[in-house]
């Protein structure tokens, strides 16, 4: 009987151990089983410095650096610093990046070079078009000279070119129209000539263009209406001429076109009322002459219009006053006739109406009275005729008027020192 017990106590103690090697080793090789974790994209610290090499940048993408260091002056920048010392990712203004090449190796890639405002002076060396990495070059507000380098073409991976407020001279690269991910071109305020490329159009990506304040001559190039990203077109202050191009309403993302202080003429495209998005039109100052197109009035974000300077003529279209958004009206200083329409009384939104220097007859529309926020009325040198202190009273009642303009002829109808308040002016210099 004892004999008997102890082995069924040895037996149930053995089968114990049993279950609890094979449970040891299930665990064991669960662990073993378990996949490995999944591998991290590096981040270029000092603790992963042990599992990862990075390496410098190419030898050559650092030489074009030292290039333009001692093309510009370098020595003589407001700052410089660590500029030809040690690694030139840590040289001022310069980024960089980094792409693999291996599984635990990292090439080192220059992506960014902006030296704004530094003092530069000098031209531009043509082996910066060796940064063939580079995603944005900014070199604005400087002093520097000399032609915009062909070279530049070559940065395929660029995406920003800011060259603005420089001395540069010459025309555009035509080959610039190869920087297929461009989405910014701005060189504004340079002195550069010659005529727009062409090819200026085959940026697809391209939503800025400011080429302002140069001294670019000839036509507007048609190519650029193919530009549908664009949000911004700014070519005042040159010497352009011909005609708006008439397929200007493709650019249906466009938000600000300026084509300010230039010699264009021609009629006004009603392909203008296309532009769905725009916010601003401005292209005073130039010889634009017919009629103002009513296709304008389908512009319901449209928050400034200025047509003054030109030659347009006929009678402000009745259906601008449903630009509900608008706040600086100037169509001064053209040919326009007939009355003033009553509905710009509805541009409730209006801080600024100036129709001087123009045509205009018949009495001045008791509903301008009600433009709460107006600031600038300019009505002078018109044929306008008959009483105006209803108007006035009742713009004067919201005080927001500080700026009225009338003929000696209107202002002595009316006893506009009682009717203006502190500080408001009856007639001066536009």
């Amino acid at each position: 009987m004892i004999l008997r017990l102890f082995a069924f106590s040895f037996a149930s103690s053995l089968a114990s151990l049993c279950r609890a090697v094979m449970t040891v080793l299930l665990c064991a090789w669960c662990l073993l089983s378990m996949p490995a974790a999944a591998s991290v994209a590096p981040v270029a610290n000092k603790a992963d410095s042990t599992k990862y090499v990075y390496l410098a940048p190419k030898q050559s993408h650092v030489n074009a650096l030292v290039d333009l260091y001692k093309a510009t002056n370098g020595a003589n920048w407001r700052r410089n610093t660590n500029w030809l010392k040690g690694d030139a990712c840590d040289w001022l203004g310069v980024t960089c990046g980094h792409v693999r090449v291996s599984k635990r190796t990292y090439q080192r890639q220059i992506t960014m070079l902006g030296l704004v405002n530094l003092g530069l002076q000098g031209q531009i060396p043509a082996s910066i078009g060796k940064l063939n990495d580079l995603r944005l070059l900014d070199l604005s507000s400087n002093q520097l000279t000399g032609p915009i380098p062909a070279a530049l073409a070559k940065l395929g991976q660029l995406q920003r070119l800011r060259l603005h407020k420089n001395q540069l001279s010459g025309s555009i690269p035509a080959g610039l129209g190869k920087l297929k991910r461009l989405t910014r071109l701005e060189l504004t305020s340079n002195t550069l000539t010659g005529k727009i490329p062409s090819q200026i159009g085959q940026l697809k990506q391209l939503k800025t263009l400011l080429l302002g304040r140069n001294q670019f001559s000839g036509a507007i190039p048609a190519s650029l209406t193919r530009l549908s990203r664009l949000t911004q077109l700014v070519l005042s202050k040159n010497r352009l001429s011909g005609q708006l191009p008439a397929h200007v309403g493709r650019l249906s993302q466009l938000q600000q076109l300026t084509l300010t202080s230039n010699q264009l003429s021609g009629q006004l495209p009603e392909s203008l009322g296309k532009l769905v998005k725009l916010k601003s039109l401005l292209l005073n100052n130039n010889q634009f002459s017919g009629a103002v197109p009513a296709s304008l009035a389908q512009l319901q974000t449209l928050e400034q219009l200025n047509l003054s300077a030109n030659r347009l003529n006929g009678v402000i279209p009745d259906a601008l006053g449903e630009l509900k958004a608008m706040k600086y009206f100037d169509l001064g200083g053209n040919q326009l006739s007939g009355r003033i329409p009553a509905t710009l009384g509805e541009l409730t939104a209006l801080r600024s109406l100036n129709l001087a220097a123009n045509r205009f007859s018949g009495t001045v529309p008791d509903s301008l009275g009600q433009l709460a926020r107006l600031k600038a009325l300019l009505l002078h040198d018109n044929q306008l005729s008959g009483s105006f202190e209803t108007t006035l009273v009742k713009l004067n009642r919201f005080g927001q008027l500080t700026q009225l303009e009338l003929d000696d002829s209107q202002r002595g109808q009316h006893n506009l020192n009682t009717q203006l308040g502190a500080g408001q002016k009856s007639r001066k210099t536009l």
